[in-house]
């Protein structure tokens, strides 16, 4: 319901280009509170079935006492756990009997919940997970569209801007501004906070985060602290703290991805001019720039295409023409691997393939 005055809701329903975001993630939250409503009919078949289940006496038939209570719902459940549609929490009568500790209780009443009605949990559980990857493909294809094209665009491979006097004559370009595409995509990532905030207190965007593509590995700490408050404390100063982790996790994601489609389509540019370059740096820089007001540290291969497109065709050359450095077999080693691919592939659209022939010989 639309209450005047609602900046929030003003807000978001005047930016109709953001309908979508909103409605995958109101299915998202519905599918997530389905699943928290299934959770608590498994809290109730539970407690319902370790409260009356039968108790059997030394012959290993149902005492009295439970044949005088048992009601037509129980003996549904019963039924159920007996055909495996329902597991029960109850388990097989053993030497200790019925007298069990207070913690083997909490177990198994923790097990069932994980294991009760186990099919539709299981139904449940991926439904939300692919309504949580739907929410972040909605966001990440609303900026990474604006790439699509980056690739085939002529501005790589000019001579100079193509400013020119009324002579004929080149003029120069003092400073390059940032291209309309990466500016689109700067004004979209600022804009996330905005959208994300809206609903960071909302079950569904609080669903698995550490599912969430592209975090590394302090993200996986926040995430769990975030994911184990649940935003249910005390403090309003705490809860607010675990909203804004909530929406940097997401902006992270998104923005991570962003950035790698982004050296994919930088690869894939023909030819780099020397302006070209220029221009390139120009859009890199601004981007990290969006970035760490963001509090997001530039990706290892886009900080690195932005340090080779900055350097003279000599330091280049002199970068991939040297053997690569011996090392340890491992996550860092394939790292460095991984930057002197971009290195080598940055050296060949600017033309300098002899040198990175070189070099991918000398690293093998």
């Amino acid at each position: 319901m639309r209450v005047e005055g609602d900046a929030a809701y003003d807000n978001l329903s005047s930016d109709d280009e953001w309908a979508d975001f909103r409605a995958v993630v109101a299915i998202h939250n519905a599918l997530v509170m389905l699943l928290g409503r299934h959770e608590a009919l498994a809290d109730m078949f539970s407690a319902a079935l370790a409260a009356r289940a039968p108790v059997q006496d030394e012959s290993g038939t149902p005492s009295e006492a439970h044949a005088a209570t048992t009601d037509i719902p129980l003996a549904f459940m019963l039924a159920a756990a007996q055909q495996g549609r329902l597991r029960s929490a109850t388990p097989a009568n053993d030497s200790k009997g019925p007298h069990k500790t207070s913690a083997s209780d909490a177990l198994e009443k923790s097990a069932f919940a994980e294991t009760a009605l186990p099919s539709s949990r299981q139904a449940l559980v991926e439904a939300a997970g692919s309504s949580q990857a739907l929410v972040f493909d909605c966001l990440f294809r609303r900026v990474g569209k604006h790439l699509d094209t980056l690739s085939s665009m002529d501005c790589w491979g000019l001579a100079s801007g193509g400013v020119t006097s009324p002579f004929d004559l080149d003029l120069p370009q003092f400073s390059l501004s940032p291209l309309a595409y990466i500016t689109r995509i700067g004004e979209l990532l600022l804009a996330l906070p905005l959208h994300l905030d809206t609903f960071s207190g909302e079950p569904s965007l609080q669903f698995s985060l550490e599912t969430l593509p592209n975090l590394v590995s302090t993200d996986a700490v926040v995430a769990s602290h975030a994911g184990d408050a649940g935003l249910d404390t005390g403090s309003q100063a705490s809860g607010d703290e675990d909203e804004r982790d909530v929406t940097h996790l997401w902006i992270s994601a998104v923005s991570r991805a962003v950035e790698a489609k982004y050296v994919d389509c930088i690869l894939r540019i023909p030819r780099l001019t020397p302006y070209g370059c220029k221009q390139l740096a120009t859009d890199i820089s601004y981007l990290s720039n969006v970035l760490a007001a963001m509090e997001i540290d530039l990706e290892p291969r886009l900080a690195e295409v932005q340090l080779r497109v900055e350097q003279t065709d000599a330091e280049l050359a002199g970068v991939v023409e040297a053997p690569a450095e011996s090392g340890s077999a491992g996550a860092a080693e394939a790292g460095r691997d991984v930057l002197a691919q971009v290195a080598q592939r940055i050296a060949e659209q600017r033309g300098l393939k002899d040198a990175a022939s070189r070099g991918v010989a000398s690293s093998r």
